[in-house]
């Protein structure tokens, strides 16, 4: 095995020909540093230019200072600039645009340009961790907008350059992120999961070789035994924990039903043993449905302003209590949020 083994190579994932594309690894093995030198390989061979996503503006303006100062080496004889405010601007190469650059919070003044080169969408640190970001309303309908902005109509344009596709590069954080609530991606058991019908790819990638070098490293042996260890040597979600997830007993009788973000969650009571359970089953016909925004409200539907349902107080009670379990991961990350409407 060949010493840059330990880096990512995008190539199996560029295989697949898939248009909407996830990357979720190692930390610092690479994945920025591929895709940048992919931009500018494919623009100096094709002309074809790219766009690069981060998601507010405090990033951009990071980003702008030191953009091409990882991988300028490898182009000794090129020059490469960026222009433009935290909001949006340019690369250019040898003084001729080569990408564009937006902050996907204010992405809306993409509308106002037209991009015919562009055949490529970076999206870096698409996933958050800690409390310094939040992801942005209705952060996935906001990209997909951008996406359809960008590419138009191209694929059904004869002569028009044809998207090659949108690649969200990100750490392994959580499988419970909107990205993977919005498409419903189930818990992965191997390395890529492949919805061909609808052109979407998302590769978990651990590379050992970058693990085991890690781990002889002073911080790897400083950070031995924590949580963020396995999160930055181990390539283990730092977010996932097994707590609370249980499978709900056939015993359960039917509580409630709570419509969020376009799903529906029945809640099933174990008289038994005083626990709650939550899942994606509930009872279609039931009068006890309700919504917490106004966006999820709909007909025969009551809309939630505040706790004073009983209901309500009853799962906000077993919460508190330590009761109530959710059927797996993305669930439970969902009813947090809701969770978090009542319980500040």
């Amino acid at each position: 095995m060949t010493a840059l083994s330990k880096w990512y190579d995008k190539g199996q994932l560029l295989s697949y020909k898939a248009f909407f594309n996830m990357l979720i690894g190692n930390r610092g093995v690479g994945k920025t540093f591929g895709f940048k030198c992919w931009c500018i390989d494919d623009y100096k061979k094709t002309g074809h230019q790219f766009v690069w996503l981060r998601r507010f503006g405090t990033e951009i303006e990071l980003m702008k200072k030191s953009f091409f100062d990882d991988i300028a080496s490898k182009y000794p004889d090129d020059k490469f600039e960026v222009k433009g405010s935290k909001k949006s601007g340019r690369f250019y190469c040898n003084g001729e645009i080569c990408g564009f650059y937006f902050a996907l919070s204010t992405s809306s003044i993409a509308k106002s340009s037209s991009y015919p080169m562009v055949d490529k969408i970076i999206y870096d640190e698409f996933l958050i961790v800690g409390n310094t970001y939040k992801y942005l309303s209705d952060e996935v309908v906001l990209l997909l907008e951008l996406i359809d902005t960008i590419f138009r109509d191209r694929e059904t344009r004869p002569n028009a350059v044809k998207p090659r596709g949108v690649y969200l590069l990100g750490n392994n954080i959580t499988i419970a992120n909107p990205y993977f609530l919005y498409f419903n991606i189930p818990q992965m058991k191997s390395r890529f999961y492949y919805d061909k019908e609808r052109g979407l790819l998302v590769e978990m990638y651990k590379n050992e070789v970058f693990i085991e070098e890690k781990k002889t490293t002073r911080f790897g042996k400083l950070i031995q035994g924590t949580a963020y260890y396995d999160y930055n040597v181990e390539n283990i979600a730092m977010l996932d924990n097994n707590k609370f997830i249980r499978k709900r007993p056939t015993h359960c009788n039917f509580h409630c039903a709570i419509d969020y973000k376009g799903n529906t969650f029945g809640f099933w009571f174990d008289y038994k043993n005083g626990e709650m359970y939550v899942s994606k089953q509930y009872d279609p016909d039931t009068y006890a449905r309700y919504a917490l925004t106004k966006d999820d409200h709909n007909i025969n539907l009551y809309l939630i302003k505040n706790c004073n349902s009983t209901a309500i107080k009853t799962i906000i009670w077993l919460f508190r209590a330590g009761c109530l379990f959710f059927e797996d991961m993305q669930i439970k990350a969902q009813c947090y949020e809701m969770l978090s409407f009542f319980i500040r």
